[in-house]
């Protein structure tokens, strides 16, 4: 089979446990899933280290979740494509959301398998992760805000801990105008009106990860006509 359609039913797989919520939710999580290149590259790269307890702030619908789970059963199942690597089992995941409609969703989907509270991301409690997850989260925050909270994930995170993110790069011209743009149709869509967007060049994030005292390295830039994003991987340096 074709990796494309490999990924494909993959992301039909994990789609179809949002059938309960609703076409619409349902056909949100399957696109998101087959045309979001991050969650590709989750596999590929194997950006999930095994045993992995995983904090997933801004998460959404839990996508992540069901992605993960979604490539176990198809691994176990003998469905695997040679192109990834073995997915790794991780040992918890809970998912934090500041959107109560989001985490109704992720939890009838999901049910009793994971951890999901409503919470604003800069108050979450972080004790016990191993990988941290900000996929497209840290533009909605203030900019102290985001120095704040990479600072509580450093510290909260053991020595061989991990940080995953996705970050906009400002610096990006048309692609970055027009991703800010659809962040911003996201906001008003959750009910969150016209809140202000605090982005960055990628040179800028690099450089506050690094204040922050992450060891950062970039693992891909993702562009089509509406995003320039980059993928990072840090892991904190010595407290």
């Amino acid at each position: 089979m074709r990796t494309d359609a490999w990924f494909g039913r993959l992301a039909n797989q994990a789609a179809a446990h949002y059938r309960i919520c609703g076409r619409s939710t349902y056909h949100f999580a399957r696109a998101k899933l087959q045309h979001d290149p991050v969650y590709r590259l989750i596999l590929t790269e194997a950006l999930i280290p095994g045993a992995a307890r995983i904090v997933d702030l801004g998460c959404g619908q839990a996508l992540l979740a069901t992605w993960l789970a979604a490539a176990q059963e198809c691994y176990h199942a003998g469905r695997w494509n040679s192109i990834c690597p073995v997915p790794a089992r991780i040992a918890s995941y809970r998912g934090i959301d500041r959107n109560p409609a989001e985490i109704h969703r992720a939890r009838q989907a999901l049910g009793d398998a994971v951890e999901l509270d409503v919470g604003d991301a800069g108050s979450a409690l972080l004790h016990g992760a191993t990988l941290v997850v900000l996929l497209d989260v840290l533009h909605y925050l203030d900019y102290e805000a985001q120095r704040q909270l990479l600072g509580a994930v450093h510290a909260a995170l053991p020595a061989n801990g991990l940080l995953l993110l996705r970050v906009g790069d400002h610096a990006g011209g048309l692609r970055a105008r027009a991703s800010a743009w659809v962040d911003r149709q996201v906001l008003r869509l959750r009910g969150y009106g016209n809140s202000r967007l605090h982005s960055r060049s990628l040179a800028d994030w690099l450089q506050l990860l690094t204040e922050v005292g992450f060891t950062t390295r970039e693992i891909a830039r993702q562009q089509s006509l509406a995003y320039a994003n980059c993928v990072l991987r840090a892991s904190p340096r010595a407290h």
